[in-house]
């Protein structure tokens, strides 16, 4: 437990202003006696923290507890992924639908081990009430998506493809298709938001090459807000000659009769290939044309790109264990030579693209982890949510140049190969905040995300955790805060968990601080020096108090049998590690007071199972409640999951 000192995808600007305050949840509630019988504690950004002893299944609790968590009857808690972490836990994202239309940014993650829920995270949309019914048709809300984007040339009228046409198939894929998606209303205050449902469309163009996300209010045809979908900036050995970091061996493709070639392939990473953009000048990949040479030396900036792909994707299954941007090696796509660089996907496979001049590890490696992004955290590219999306990407792909580079050649700027537009050590520089609300941060009330705002300066605004990074690595002080700094490699791996295991798509910067916090803790102790470090980083960018008097959070389970005979006298023990001695002790049998002290001698007269519970208290103050249950006589065997007479585990 900690004592704070204070209570609480292009790659390339936008006045200081505090953050909003966040509605009251259903979670903090004074009278959620349901939430109170669960938890050990509720942080005050809504997560909970369960007591021990509750072995549930995640989807199990959230329905039976829909109504102690905000939602309603008419909502839907639906499991998008679950993966485990590398310190052996369960991790479940759950997105909020409602009539089954889901709501973006509205999700719920669980975390638990060995069958034990541990916390409960998330924001979902409260109290929904709305009209489900369509007034505007999805053909008629398409007319007014494409009238808003207004582009000369759409994906789905490019029917040349180099040297072949788009077949009809290829030709309808494209093809915007309407989603019904609840959506926030941009204009809503923090304090009320309100929500609208709408028709969203996927808009791919070819002139201007773009993706565009067109939201329109289904009722009423008019524009919600229109955001990018793109997020920017027999195997061979080839030697590539790359544009900016000398010569390497990489992984190619060796085709045989009648090519008798090699191609900017690698099936050694799961399936990474690389073609080029200007050959097709469509959206088609199919037939867009292999990079291809005769020789497997290769001097092309394209080759280069390839290069700067495996090295990223190297990166992330050295340092994290992950295979690929979705965890499982999904094919990666890239075109070279686009008129832009960006990552974006299409809901099974992922795409990148690379203007030239852009082939530098660090862009590379920023796109890449916008991937591994969407299928963790899954950031909503907007506001603060869009501005931790960047920020993850730049610390990403830095760490990436830095491993292939070293510390020696090793600079804090992104894209300084071809001309730097950021730096994570010193923001300012590029008009950049360092702190949030201070010089260069863009103002988040008010305002309606848009291409002419940033989305509410997601690239901007990214410059306040890039600096929170920068210090924790190498220290500094700033905002009146001393860090010292941990070193790239711990604090790397505390944004990588924060990024994948902490993190929903709606969190803001008080999230990332508590994510990042419960991340040091559960990799280097509650008290340890990493955590200490961690707070005081955030304090220094202005997000959060710096790190005060640190009370080692107690933890207590109970020893003893699970199952068992009448008339025979079983000991169950209290078993507590942290927390501040002396500790008290109270033991309840089925709820009636049943003794004191670290254990509690019992018999059985009759057959049942029985709960025991045991509720300790530290002379911090600290108090911890777990409970177990014992099958006596014609019962279950192995664990009773849950409390009174209950074999199977039941929601509470």
């Amino acid at each position: 437990m900690r004592l704070s000192s204070v209570l609480q995808v292009s790659l390339f600007l936008w006045l200081p202003v505090a953050a909003s305050a966040q509605p009251a949840m259903k979670i903090h509630q004074p009278d959620n006696q349901a939430v109170k019988a669960v938890s050990e504690r509720v942080t005050d950004r809504g997560t909970l923290h369960f007591r021990g002893g509750l072995f549930v299944a995640p989807e199990s609790f959230l329905e039976a507890n829909k109504a102690h968590l905000g939602l309603t009857h008419d909502d839907q808690l639906v499991e998008t992924s679950s993966f485990e972490t590398e310190l052996g836990e369960q991790v479940t994202r759950f997105q909020q639908h409602y009539r089954g239309i889901p709501v973006e940014g509205a999700e719920y993650i669980v975390r638990s081990h060995d069958g034990q829920l541990d916390v409960l995270k998330g924001r979902v949309a409260e109290g929904l009430d709305l009209d489900d019914s369509l007034t505007l048709s999805e053909d008629v809300a398409l007319e007014s998506a494409l009238a808003e984007v207004d582009a000369e040339v759409y994906a789905w009228q490019s029917e040349s493809l180099g040297k072949g046409l788009r077949t009809a198939e290829e030709l309808e894929s494209a093809f915007p298709k309407g989603e019904l998606i609840i959506v926030r209303d941009p204009l809503s205050l923090n304090e009320a938001p309100e929500y609208v449902l709408t028709w969203r469309f996927r808009v791919e163009s070819v002139e201007p090459f773009d993706v565009s996300i067109v939201y329109l209010n289904a009722h009423t045809g008019e524009v919600v807000k229109v955001v990018t979908g793109l997020q920017e900036a027999s195997n061979a050995t080839g030697t590539v000659h790359t544009v900016y970091n000398g010569t390497h061996t990489f992984s190619t493709r060796k085709r045989g009769f009648p090519n008798n070639d090699y191609i900017l392939k690698d099936k050694t990473r799961g399936e990474i290939t690389v073609k080029n953009y200007s050959n097709v000048q469509s959206w088609g990949w199919n037939l867009a044309g292999h990079i291809d040479q005769g020789s497997n030396t290769w001097s092309r900036r394209e080759a280069s790109v390839h290069w700067a792909a495996q090295e990223a994707h190297d990166y992330f299954k050295s340092a994290h264990g992950r295979n690929g941007v979705n965890g499982s090696n999904e094919e990666l796509r890239i075109m070279a030579n686009a008129p832009t660089s960006a990552y974006s996907d299409d809901g099974s496979k992922s795409y990148m693209w690379y203007m030239n001049t852009h082939e530098a590890l660090d862009v590379v490696g920023h796109e890449f982890t916008h991937g591994v992004i969407r299928h963790t955290s899954n950031l909503v590219y907007e506001r603060e949510s869009g501005a931790l999306n960047e920020s993850f990407a730049d610390i990403f792909g830095t760490m990436v140049e830095r491993q292939v580079v070293g510390d020696a050649n090793y600079d804090w700027l992104m894209g300084s190969d071809f001309g730097a537009i950021r730096s994570l050590q010193n923001p300012n520089t590029f008009g950049d905040p360092s702190i949030r609300g201070g010089l260069f941060w863009v103002n988040q009330v008010g305002c309606v995300p848009s291409g002419l705002n940033d989305l509410c300066g997601v690239h901007t605004n990214s410059g306040v955790q890039n600096r929170w990074f920068s210090l924790l690595v190498d220290g500094g002080t700033q905002n009146g805060v001393t860090v010292n700094g941990v070193g790239e490699t711990i604090a790397r791996r505390v944004a990588y968990r924060n990024m994948t295991t902490e993190l929903f798509a709606g969190a803001d910067y008080d999230d990332a601080r508590e994510g990042a916090i419960d991340a040091a803790e559960a990799l280097y102790g509650a008290c340890s020096n990493v955590v200490e470090q961690v707070t005081n980083a955030w304090a220094a960018v202005g997000v959060g108090g710096t790190f005060g008097t640190c009370i080692p959070p107690l933890s207590v389970y109970i020893s003893g049998p699970y199952s068992g005979q009448t008339y025979t006298y079983y000991t169950f023990q209290a078993v507590v590690s942290g927390g501040v001695s002396p500790f008290s002790y109270q033991w309840y049998v089925n709820g009636v007071y049943a003794g004191s002290g670290s254990s509690l001698g019992r018999s059985f007269s009759s057959d049942g199972v029985y709960q025991i519970q045991v509720r300790v208290t530290d002379n911090a103050g600290q108090v911890r409640t777990y409970y177990h249950s014992i099958s006596i006589g014609d019962g279950c065997d192995g664990p009773i999951l849950m409390p009174f007479k209950r074999c199977e585990p039941i929601p509470l």
